[in-house]
Formats: structure tokens, C-alpha cells, sequence
């Protein structure tokens, strides 16, 4: 069924519920008219808006130009309508949110001053800063929240290379950039609940992971391969692009959370979003009655099999309790245990999440794990990246 507007609807309760299983879709793009006919009459979103009058966008005749593009010899028409609904979804979210992707860097204009030693470069899409801002605002206001993303160990290739070296320092920047935000709101809110707010933490509000399995040693592999065999361990590779929202909404498609994937006028991307009318989360209090249809139980299934939770009942228990400082803490504590399985020669089988090497200060400042030269294990490919000269189409 058709959903009139600019593909993002104001309500999720659009059309009758015909029965409680019934699903809702949406599309959503990428594209430019370089590569579709588009309608270039289509009304733009508020954030677009205001980044036109922040001079990184114009818009003229209800055409979208984005400045400063070589890639393009003329202004182009973008439909960019998957940033549009992980702007929207996250805005909308009242309890958490899940994230899976192969990438995770963006909102540029928010790193820390002079973080990358250069002019900041051209990954200014505003997924982490919604993320981060909206998560803060909960955290002020008291409200319990949480995110937690998965993402790859590092970036596909070699590790050593320059241009995974350049993406995990974007990576680390926009990182950094969110756990500053989380801290902010966390010593705001300690103002209003001292006591409450002790002991609170920017781990207990966002989280970053990776996945891992152990194996026996095949025949025929790169010494690094086989050192990592060798260890027991080797990473799962997440190519996912997903996003579970209060587990009434999800969006999955082939867009990362990169400048590439966003912007509209690079990668051409496509995703669909889905819900279930007769099936949504409710605000209670400071918490939320989380909805119990088939997008939660996908989520509970993907998290039964990334923890290990078939054999553990205390996480059953709470995987009902997403956005609880109980769950995240446990989730944390079991990804802990893996992330030491992992570097360790343990391979007893126990899940597959492990947190990602990040080390958390109270004040939201970030440190790879090991001190800040440290490198992944089985390489010598540094965890926070370096900056190198490969221009930011290659690697935003």
C-alpha cells in the first residue's frame, strides 16, 4: 500500500489493523537523477533545510544541490530518503536501539578540534550526532536508553592498509565524538539525581561491538590467517546495514553508515523499512513496555545466537529488558568475557560478541584497549587508525 508524503509517515498507525500479524513496508533510497528520474518537486526534510542554511546544501525550485561534489559536472536532484528514516526512527525511538553495519563513521562536523590533523573531511552525514544527541536528551531527562552496535573488528581488506588504517580513524573520531555527547548528559543529569546517577557511565547508555567464532586450523592459509586459527579465534565479518528501533520498527537494506551510503548523490543504496501496527512499544514511566511481535523476536533470536543465551538463562531473562542498565551491564559483561576469550587461547564456545577494543573513560573520552599505539591481535594494524592522503571519496 502506497504511503502518501515524503516516505517517511507521521504516525505508524496509518492503516486499519486487519489482523495483529499484518505488516507495514516502506521503501527508501539512495539516489541521484543521474541514475533515476526523480520528482523534483518532492518536499525536503528538516534537517535539510537547516543544513542549506549552514551553506552545505542549496536549494533552489525545490531542488536539492549539494556543494562542493567534484564527483558531479552539474547540480543533481537526490532522493536520500534512507537517512531521512534513520533520522526519523531514531528521533522516534523511546527505549533503545540496535545497529548493525559494516561501517560507522559520519557527523565529521562534530569531531573534536584538530582530531584528525587536517581539514575535516567530507563525512558529515548526521546518523552518529542523532544518535548520540538523542541518546544525551534521554539521559537529561531521566529516561532509561540505550544503543548498542555491531560492527566488523575492522573494515574489509587488509588491516595494515592505508585505506583501513583512514576508515578506523573515522571510525575512532566519530566514536569519540559520541561518547563526549553521552558523558555531557550524563553530568547533567547528576545534577537533577545525584544519587541515582552515581554510578552511572557512558557503557551504560552506548556500546560498540564485534562478532567472533573459534575454530580448528584449515589447511592453506596467510600467516596471519593461521595465526589467528592458531589462537583459536577469528572474526565474523558484519556486512549487515540494520537497525531495530523500541523492536516495533526495523530497517535493513544495503546502505552503511558512511558519507558514501547517505549522501544521496555517491553509492546508490536501497532499504525497506517494516512494522507491525498490531504490535508497538509504549512509554511507562521512565522505561517502555516493549512490543512482543515478530520484529522483537527477531531481535531476541539474533541476540540468543550472538550471546550465546540458549545456555544462560539470566540473559533470557532480560533480553524482554533492552533499554535496562541490568541488561546492558550483563550484555557488557559477557562481551567482556569473549573480548578476553578472544586475545586468550580459550576456545570454549560461549557466544560471539565481544566488545569492541575501546576502553570508556567517565568523562566519554576514548582509548584502544592495550594504550593508544595498541593493534588488533594477529596484526600490526593500529586499532585507532591514522590519517593518511587518500582523498575522502575513497574512503568517507
Amino acid at each position: 500500500r502506497r504511503v502518501h508524503g515524503w516516505c517517511i509517515p507521521s504516525t505508524m498507525d496509518m492503516f486499519p489493523i486487519e489482523d495483529q500479524e499484518s505488516w507495514e513496508a516502506q521503501l527508501f533510497r539512495s539516489i541521484d537523477e543521474t541514475a533515476a528520474k526523480l520528482d523534483a518537486n518532492l518536499p525536503f526534510s528538516d534537517w535539510l533545510r537547516q543544513a542549506a542554511r549552514q551553506k552545505q546544501y542549496r536549494i533552489q525550485h525545490n531542488v536539492l544541490h549539494k556543494n562542493n561534489i567534484q564527483q558531479l559536472a552539474t547540480p543533481a536532484t537526490v532522493d536520500h530518503s534512507i537517512l531521512d528514516a534513520y533520522i526519523h526512527h531514531i528521533r522516534r525511538s523511546q527505549g533503545f536501539l540496535y545497529l548493525e553495519n559494516q561501517y560507522f563513521l559520519g557527523s565529521s562536523q562534530f569531531w573534536l578540534p584538530g582530531a584528525i590533523g587536517r581539514v575535516v573531511p567530507e563525512c558529515r552525514h548526521p546518523v552518529p550526532f542523532e544518535l548520540a544527541s538523542h541518546l544525551r536528551l534521554q539521559i537529561e531527562n531521566g529516561r532509561r536508553y540505550a544503543v548498542y552496535i555491531v560492527i566488523p573488528l575492522y573494515p574489509e581488506g587488509i588491516p595494515e592498509s592505508d585505506s583501513v588504517q583512514a576508515i578506523l580513524a573515522y571510525q575512532y573520531r566519530t566514536v569519540e565524538a559520541m561518547y563526549l555527547q553521552v558523558a555531557e548528559g550524563i553530568k547533567a543529569a547528576k545534577l537533577k539525581w545525584p544519587e541515582e546517577m552515581e554510578s552511572a557511565h557512558p557503557t551504560d547508555y552506548l556500546n560498540f561491538y564485534a562478532l567472533f567464532f573459534t575454530t580448528m586450523l584449515p589447511a592453506g592459509l596467510s600467516n596471519r590467517q593461521a595465526s589467528m586459527y592458531k589462537a583459536g579465534r577469528s572474526y565474523i565479518y558484519v556486512h549487515s546495514k540494520m537497525m531495530i528501533a523500541d523492536d516495533d520498527y526495523i530497517i535493513t537494506g544495503s546502505a552503511n553508515i558512511n558519507e558514501r551510503s547517505m549522501a544521496g548523490d555517491r553509492d546508490t543504496e536501497i532499504a525497506v523499512g517494516m512494522w507491525q501496527p498490531g504490535h508497538r512499544t509504549h512509554p511507562i514511566g521512565r522505561t517502555c513496555l516493549f512490543a512482543n511481535g515478530n520484529v522483537s523476536k527477531f531481535r531476541k533470536s539474533l541476540w540468543a545466537e550472538h550471546l550465546g543465551a540458549d545456555v544462560d538463562p539470566e540473559l533470557l531473562r532480560l533480553l524482554d529488558k533492552p533499554d535496562t542498565v541490568e541488561c546492558v551491564r550483563y550484555v557488557n559483561l559477557l562481551a567482556e568475557r569473549n573480548w578476553n576469550r578472544f586475545i586468550g587461547d580459550d576456545p570454549t564456545p560461549g557466544g560471539h560478541l565481544i566488545k569492541y577494543p575501546y576502553d570508556i573513560g567517565m568523562d566519554g573520552r576514548i582509548c584502544p584497549k592495550g594504550g593508544s599505539e595498541a593493534t588488533f591481535p594477529d596484526s600490526n594494524a593500529r586499532i585507532r587508525g591514522h590519517i593518511t592522503l587518500l582523498p575522502d571519496a575513497l574512503t568517507a
